[in-house]
């Protein structure tokens, strides 16, 4: 098979490098007593506290600090946590390099012990009030949560967990702390993302005051008509315990919230005995937004070697655009192999080390349509470009620690003698992971112009 490159001219490659040019400018649950939840959400806290402690600070850590303390129930349980830390600090011996620079980012140190690194002085409770609510303003602004949004679910806590630091070992201790202590019946929904951001639900049974009487629910979904929970059916019976992970699946594979943004799962469940419905309840999963596509921390470190090896072949990636334009808000596309690389496909300013070709699946106003692209990686960056005889389309960007790759992508369309047509050039920002999952590329390709 040999590479669409071939068929790139000089004056395409011309076009090639002046976008890239322009694109690298860029770069850079149920209700439950409270006691009893706050008893099970230390389990979490305890965690992420322990991995800060031991300075495993990942960025998976440093999200789930920083949502902890900024989610925090109440002001004054913040400000509680925000004393603990203070108090470890010597203020006198602080210098300009032992700060956080709260201003700059949120979390990257992880949540109360960044908050106090980031004042040269103590503060009292009310100064700490106006600040904290500042920052958290700030913070829910940045990662596009509600400004008046709180911990308010009994799951959020564990959901961003779940989502950021996946220890199983400790949801799993959550969820037998949730089943051990609550003491009202109920069923409990924990929404939350795995590595790739394919979000899940998973639902338990608490027995509380049912203990002995009821072993076990009957749980729907009534959501049906814009996702589907799979495996689940139209209606299941969830014995007591930890239950079971469902994958969401939603109706519109481009639905930004089936990649990105943070969504609600209404979950109805009943207690039978016989035919007869004894007790009734209703909960809601909140899977939260893909943390691993919140724009970067300023200063948030990227790696100078991740790109190497960031495409490989069989591998299937999903990339969110914005900008101007009117990009489609989800595109995924799949690599077919490695090929020989072709010298009118540049990175400015990067030796290339590898070369691919595969499809993306395209959204189109006809449906999805499979069109081939080349796909380029360096040492700390990749790019991708998609070629017709109308057009030329251009993404690159660089890779950091989570294993995402941001950056700019730009199109232009292309004229007489492939030269670009005046006034067609637009752009914007994308983010880019590989799924740990697959997904199907159409393989029908565009009609011809």
């Amino acid at each position: 098979m040999s590479s669409p490159m071939s068929i790139w001219n000089v004056n395409t490659a011309i076009v090639i490098v002046g976008l890239f040019s322009l694109a690298f400018a860029g770069l850079g649950g149920s209700a439950h007593a409270g006691n009893e939840l706050d008893k099970c959400n230390d389990v979490l806290k305890g965690d992420i506290q322990d991995r800060i402690n031991t300075s495993s600070q990942t960025q998976s850590v440093q999200q789930a600090a920083a949502y902890s303390f900024f989610n925090a129930a109440t002001e004054s349980q913040a400000f509680d946590e925000y004393k603990n830390e203070a108090s470890k600090i010597d203020f006198s011996k602080l210098g300009e390099g032992d700060q956080g620079h709260l201003d700059a980012h949120y979390g990257l140190i992880g949540g109360a012990v960044d908050f106090a690194h980031s004042y040269d002085h103590e503060m009292g409770e009310d100064e700490f009030r106006r600040e904290y609510s500042k920052h958290q303003n700030e913070y829910k602004q940045r990662t596009e949560q509600s400004s008046s949004s709180s911990s308010s679910s009994a799951t959020s806590l564990a959901s961003a967990y779940a989502s950021t630091i996946r220890d199983k070992a400790t949801v799993e201790a959550w969820k037998d702390c949730m089943v051990k202590n609550v003491p009202q019946a109920g069923i409990t929904a924990l929404g939350f993302r795995d590595e790739s951001g394919e979000p899940f639900v998973n639902i338990f049974w608490v027995p509380g005051d049912l203990v002995g009487f009821a072993t076990s629910i009957h749980v729907n979904f009534p959501q049906a008509n814009e996702f589907d929970i799979v495996g689940a059916g139209p209606d299941f019976e969830l014995g007591m315990g930890s239950g079971q992970d469902f994958p969401v699946q939603f109706k519109n594979p481009t639905d930004p919230r089936a990649t990105h943004q943070g969504f609600s799962v209404l979950v109805n469940a009943v207690v039978k005995s016989g035919n007869a419905t004894t007790r009734s309840f209703t909960t809601v999963a909140e899977v939260p937004r893909n943390f691993a596509l919140d724009p970067l921390p300023p200063n948030a470190i990227l790696s100078s070697d991740a790109c190497r090896t960031f495409f490989s072949p069989n591998g299937v990636y999903t990339v969110s655009f914005e900008g101007k334009g009117n990009p489609p808000p989800v595109v995924n596309f799949a690599i077919d192999q490695v090929t020989t690389c072709d010298p009118s496909f540049r990175l400015p300013g990067h030796e290339i080390i590898a070369c691919f070709i595969g499809r993306a699946d395209i959204p189109t106003a006809n449906g999805n349509q499979s069109m081939p692209i080349d796909l380029v990686s360096a040492r700390d960056a990749v790019g991708v470009g998609l070629k017709t005889q109308q057009s030329v389309e251009l993404w690159s960007g660089k890779c950091d620690s989570r294993g995402l790759v941001t950056g700019n992508w730009g199109f232009v369309s292309i004229g007489v003698a492939g030269h670009e047509v005046p006034g067609s050039r637009r752009g914007g920002t994308f983010a880019m992971q590989q799924r740990r999952t697959p997904v199907p590329i159409h393989h029908s390709t565009p009609p011809p112009p």
